[in-house]
């Protein structure tokens, strides 16, 4: 009867520890959207339809919506060439970032990742 009550101990703190490292993973895990490289400064000059088309996309990856984030980052794509290098450099930053988190989700097995890349896939901006 001892050794019963001694695995059911063992058993109760593997799982305790268990959930404390599962805890912590998520904790320390990067979210969705973007992190702090990415920054609007080089977009505070621009029209306010872009500045509109950049916050949009911003807020929509940060909500987890990869297909809005996606078509706004497009929409944005097409009007690079009226940026100014330091623009284009941020949109490049921040198209690339998106890209490598889209394509974790998708491959986590996001419907709407997939919708994103088909979306960038449809308009050029990612592998065919």
């Amino acid at each position: 009867m001892k050794y019963f009550y001694r695995v059911r101990k063992v058993c109760w703190l593997g799982l305790i520890q268990l959930v404390i490292s599962a805890a912590i993973a998520v904790g320390c895990s990067k979210g969705v959207g973007p992190g702090g490289e990415i920054s609007s400064k080089a977009l505070e000059a621009a029209p306010a339809e872009v500045k509109q088309a950049w916050h949009d996309a911003m807020a929509a990856w940060k909500g987890g919506h990869y297909a809005q984030a996606a078509t706004n980052f497009v929409v944005l794509k097409s009007k690079a060439d009226s940026f100014s290098p330091e623009q284009a450099e941020e949109l490049a930053n921040a198209m690339g970032a998106f890209g490598r988190q889209t394509m974790l989700a998708s491959g986590q097995g996001s419907a709407d990742a997939d919708a994103a890349l088909n979306v960038l896939r449809t308009a050029g901006g990612g592998r065919k």
